[in-house]
C-alpha cells in the first residue's frame, strides 16, 4: 500500500509488484499497486493559513468586555463542586472560549486608506448606482484609494530598507529584521556562502586567535581587516 501523503521518498521503496498470478499475451507485464491518500492531511494544509488564532494582545486591547464575558460564562458554572477533575476543566475551558470568540484579530490592511478615501466611500454609498453621478464619485473614489495604497506601499518599503527587514514584518511593524554573514572567504582566498562552511571558518579563525602564543603583540588579517592579536 503507497501511502501519497507522506514526505518520503516512495520511488526507491518496494511498493510495486508485478501481476504474476495471470496470462498475458504480452512479454510486458503489468505492475499492481495500492495507492492511499490522506485526504484529511491535505485538508488541514489548505485552510490552515485561513485559521486565526487569537493572540494575548487582542484580548489585552478588549480587556474589560473580555472580563465581562468570562465573568457572566463561570457564573453559568453552578455544579463545579459536584463534578470530576476532567469535567470541570473542560467546562473552565469551555467558558474561556465562549467569552473569546466574539473578539476579532484586527486586520493588517485596514489602515492604508486615509480618512478622505473613508468619507468618499460613504457618499459613494449614498447616490444611485448607475447614475452620472455615481460614476464621476466612482472615479475620484479609485483614484484616491490607489493613491493612498501606493503610498502606504512606499512608507513599507522604506520602512524595510531601514531596519533591514522583510515587507511582510515591515507591514505588520512586529520587529527589526536580523542582519547575518552572506558570505565570506576562506583561507585560500575563495569566497563561501554556504552557513556550514561560514561557521567552519569563523571557528578556525578564532581558534588561530587564541591558541597562537608566537604572535603576541602582531596582528591578523581576517577577511581583509587586520585584527589584533592580544
Amino acid at each position: 500500500m503507497l501511502n501519497l501523503s507522506s514526505n518520503d521518498d516512495w520511488l526507491d521503496r518496494p511498493v510495486f509488484a508485478a501481476a504474476d498470478d495471470a496470462s498475458f499475451s504480452s512479454d510486458h507485464r503489468p505492475l499492481r499497486t495500492t495507492l492511499q491518500f490522506n485526504l484529511k492531511i491535505h485538508r488541514l494544509q489548505l485552510i490552515k493559513h485561513t485559521i486565526k488564532q487569537l493572540n494575548k494582545s487582542t484580548l489585552i486591547t478588549n480587556k474589560e468586555q473580555f472580563c465581562l464575558d468570562l465573568k457572566n460564562s463561570f457564573d453559568l458554572l453552578n455544579t463545579l463542586s459536584y463534578e470530576d477533575p476532567q469535567t470541570q476543566y473542560s467546562h473552565i475551558l469551555k467558558s474561556i472560549k465562549t467569552a473569546s470568540k466574539n473578539f476579532k484579530l484586527d486586520k493588517s490592511k485596514t489602515n492604508k486608506l486615509s480618512n478622505y478615501s473613508k468619507l468618499l466611500l460613504e457618499e459613494r454609498q449614498k447616490l444611485t448606482i448607475y447614475t452620472p453621478e455615481f460614476k464621476t464619485k466612482d472615479i475620484e473614489v479609485k483614484r484616491s484609494i490607489r493613491r493612498d495604497i501606493r503610498n502606504a506601499n512606499v512608507e513599507s518599503v522604506k520602512l524595510a530598507l531601514e531596519k533591514n527587514t522583510s515587507l511582510k514584518i515591515a507591514m505588520r511593524g512586529i520587529q527589526s529584521g536580523k542582519t547575518s554573514i552572506t558570505g565570506m572567504k576562506d583561507s585560500n582566498g575563495i569566497k563561501q556562502g554556504d552557513k556550514g562552511k561560514i561557521l567552519d571558518i569563523c571557528t578556525q579563525f578564532y581558534k588561530n586567535l587564541y591558541s597562537d602564543t608566537t604572535n603576541t603583540g602582531s596582528k591578523m588579517r581576517f577577511c581583509g581587516i587586520e585584527v589584533p592579536a592580544d
